[in-house]
């Protein structure tokens, strides 16, 4: 069974926090967004976890 793909967690406000290097529209640093499109599922979804931690530390 396939499962449906993961979602861009892009908010189409891209931003990139200068301290932190991280979007802040989506948490994402700049090397994990480049290769979204190209992972798999299994390290969408720590790029999903590791992206909500960021931008909880960033509000």
């Amino acid at each position: 069974m396939d499962l449906p793909d993961i979602e861009s967690p892009c908010r189409k406000i891209c931003l990139l926090d200068p301290a932190k290097r991280v979007c802040r529209g989506c948490g994402r640093t700049l090397d994990e967004i480049a290769t979204w499109t190209t992972s798999d599922r299994a390290t969408k979804l720590k790029i999903l976890a590791r992206s909500g931690e960021r931008l909880a530390k960033l509000s």
